[in-house]
């Protein structure tokens, strides 16, 4: 990334082809049945098929992704099948949280549901990665990066969204009224 990809009051902007961010976090330290991820994009992507935030695509990674050839986003937490959401791709919080072994809440839009999705052992022994995700196994390099501009973006315990949202459009709005 170079300066000119941040922008203080909405975040920083990917390229859709190579940039991307490592949180440090390895994808099968995260407990099975307790994690989650978010991000709160200011600027949706346009590039094919990215990753905002994720491990891998295989059973027992984490993902959120939008389909550019629907109007769907794919999400998976230590899950083995996907759950697409039906959404038009929104510039604002997205996020995953599981905290039982046979579902999991998405959030997306302003609105938490419960998709059913028994979990599957964390896989991964690379970082999760943001504005892209590592190949299948969760280990090897960056592919499906993003282009969207990300303000925000949390890994860890899991956790109620429907607050977190709450707060991160409170954070993300409080600082736009302090630059302008």
């Amino acid at each position: 990334f170079v300066i000119g990809d941040y922008d203080r009051e909405t975040g920083l902007l990917g390229n859709g082809t190579t940039k991307y961010l490592s949180t440090g976090i390895v994808g099968n330290t995260l407990s099975q049945n307790d994690a989650h991820i978010s991000c709160y994009y200011t600027t949706a992507p346009s590039s094919t098929n990215p990753v905002a935030i994720g491990s891998g695509n295989a059973n027992g990674n984490i993902l959120i992704q939008y389909l550019t050839t629907s109007t769907n986003i794919n999400i998976i937490l230590h899950g083995g099948t996907y759950a697409t959401a039906q959404a038009t791709h929104p510039n604002n919080f997205l996020g995953i949280s599981r905290s039982s072994s046979s579902s999991f809440e998405q959030r997306y839009n302003q609105t938490t549901s419960n998709k059913s999705s028994t979990s599957q052992t964390p896989v991964g022994t690379g970082t999760i990665l943001v504005y892209a995700r590592r190949t299948s196994s969760g280990s090897g390099g960056a592919t499906q990066f993003s282009d969207g501009r990300i303000a925000f973006y949390s890994v860890g315990l899991a956790i109620n969204l429907a607050n977190l949202d709450s707060r991160v459009d409170t954070l993300i709005n409080d600082i736009a009224n302090a630059i302008t």
